[in-house]
């Protein structure tokens, strides 16, 4: 988990939009976000931008995809997953978007949570 974890944060940090926050000496809350220019849409999104009828595909089975991904089985799944929808976002975009901004994740100390959740 720690290199998948450390892999989601470096995304993040190469086009640092991420927020940390502090109380005093402490870290609270972290915000890992990134972004992406519309001259890198076509490498990230296969190709696949701007369709007039786009479908969502969804393969039979992702098995081997996770097995590939060498992280820890859950952490594979989650990249998996994320990867499977995040490939296909370019079909869905209109033509005119320039940047588009993603959050990562998101941390925050359950101290500091309105709710104590």
């Amino acid at each position: 988990m720690e290199q998948f974890s450390y892999d989601r944060a470096a995304l993040a940090l190469r086009k640092p939009q991420s927020y940390l926050v502090f109380d005093k000496n402490k870290l609270v809350a972290a915000v890992l976000r990134t972004f992406y220019n519309r001259d890198e849409y076509f490498k990230i999104f296969n190709g696949e931008l701007s369709h007039t009828n786009p479908s969502f595909v969804i393969k039979d089975d992702y098995a081997e995809d996770i097995k590939a991904k060498g992280y820890s089985l859950n952490a594979s799944r989650i990249a998996v997953l994320n990867e499977a929808c995040f490939s296909q976002i370019g079909k869905f975009l209109p033509p005119d978007i320039e940047i588009l901004e993603f959050g990562i994740a998101v941390g925050v100390h359950p101290s500091y949570m309105r709710l104590k959740m």
